[in-house]
């Protein structure tokens, strides 16, 4: 159950963060402003940042998402432009703001660690449980998220689609690596289905592919690599990622049995 939910974590959520802009179309970035200022103000970063900066929590929520929505067109958030338009949207000088911000500033510091060895059992077991609670609701709402940027694209997959399913992502323009390098594009699908269902499905629609699988994950492609189960572990370099293929696996969301479908296409 850990490595499936790692690879539940690889293709919905622990990308989410940096594949965003990669999903987001420019015209929809509502639903991107409002995710990122929920989490902030989850993690209370923006009650810090706004005392920092001697301003309300709701003139900064409002300057923030007018400086989101104003450059995320221009640059997708990854040039100068919200460095640009601090001084302008939130009348503040930029050296202002660039101290409330920096990595030594006591408003950016994490909290520091709990010692759980100062805690008693009931204490630390009610900690623990905050916390998986905390984040299950956060890759809850990351997946709720990506599920309503990705909604409309599903026309742009090249490779057969099982019905009835549900997208729940899709990397248009592919995943980031840690070696810095994208992706095929990849889409992945929900369905109550089995995985046997799924499988009998691309068989039919795919017979030129093969499929083999590594531990109780089936993948599909035109041909299996020898070292199938090596590769299907690398989640850092996501090297089945560059190749157009199928995998489903079985897990449980919600406290459901579901079906997981990742489809990684090349892009028409």
């Amino acid at each position: 159950m850990e490595f499936f939910m790692k690879k539940l974590l690889a293709t919905i959520t622990a990308t989410a963060l940096l594949t965003t802009i990669l999903t987001v179309k420019a015209n929809e970035s509502d639903a991107m402003v409002e995710m990122i200022v929920s989490m902030m103000k989850k993690s209370g970063e923006i009650r810090d940042l706004s005392t920092c900066l001697g301003i309300t929590e709701e003139k900064f929520i409002n300057a923030y998402t007018d400086t989101i929505k104003l450059c995320f067109p221009k640059d997708a958030l990854q040039g100068d432009c919200m460095d640009e338009m601090v001084p302008e949207i939130f009348g503040l000088p930029q050296s202002k703001f660039e101290a409330c911000t920096s990595d030594d500033s006591e408003y950016a510091q994490a909290e520091s660690d709990i010692d759980l060895s100062t805690l008693s059992d009931d204490e630390r077991n009610a900690l623990l449980d905050q916390q998986r609670t905390e984040a299950m609701a956060n890759m809850e709402e990351m997946a709720a998220f990506m599920k309503k940027a990705s909604e409309g694209t599903e026309g742009k997959i090249t490779l057969p689609v099982y019905s009835p399913s549900s997208l729940t992502s899709h990397y248009i323009n592919g995943m980031e690596s840690s070696s810095g390098n994208k992706t095929l594009p990849v889409a992945t699908f929900t369905t109550t289905d089995s995985v046997d269902e799924v499988i009998e499905f691309y068989k039919k629609s795919l017979p030129n592919f093969e499929i083999g699988n590594s531990g109780e994950i089936y993948y599909m492609m035109e041909k299996l690599p020898g070292n199938l189960s090596q590769l299907s572990h690398d989640l850092e370099n996501l090297p089945l990622y560059f190749v157009p293929h199928i995998e489903t696996y079985s897990l449980k969301m919600s406290g459901e049995e579901t079906t997981l479908i990742v489809i990684s296409y090349e892009p028409s």
